[in-house]
């Protein structure tokens, strides 16, 4: 598929919505198959954290709780890397 071809009415709508060209930029289809992407690979280790923390020699209790410190970690650090991008990167016009 030619990532350059029509996007679709949806994508005219939204964009309109904003009121922003109806056009969508190779880098916004660029940012999104990296987001895809990155999202699939977090979506693996997700699954096998625990599994393989099991298979590495701890109990499943603890495996299960250094999981839970993981995620409940993660979370702030995603709001804390989205306030550093905003407050070092410039708006794109």
């Amino acid at each position: 598929m030619d990532l350059k071809q029509e996007r679709g009415p949806s994508v005219h709508a939204a964009a309109n919505l904003k009121g922003h060209d109806s056009t969508v930029s190779d880098n916004a289809v660029e940012t999104s198959w990296s987001g895809f992407a990155f999202n699939g690979v977090q979506s693996v280790f997700t699954a096998y954290f625990v599994t393989y923390l099991v298979e590495f020699g701890y109990e499943l209790g603890a495996a299960g709780f250094l999981f839970s410190i993981v995620v409940a970690v993660a979370v702030p650090c995603r709001v804390l890397w989205a306030g550093s991008a905003v407050s070092t990167s410039s708006p794109v016009s």
